[in-house]
């Protein structure tokens, strides 16, 4: 887990299946890659589709 800001935390959930393994350099690569936008998420423990 690494923590993006104050509040937000990023999790990296890997599966057990070896054919589908990422070694930690892919992982850091794709990590490394993300580009975050505005992280207001409103939406968060909201329950069905947004009325707009």
């Amino acid at each position: 887990m690494a923590q993006i800001n104050e509040t937000y935390w990023l999790s990296i959930f890997v599966r057990p299946y070896p054919e589908a393994a990422l070694s930690k350099d892919d992982l850091v690569r794709i990590v490394d890659s993300l580009k975050l936008g505005d992280l207001n998420f409103g939406w968060v423990g909201q329950r069905g589709l947004p009325i707009k």
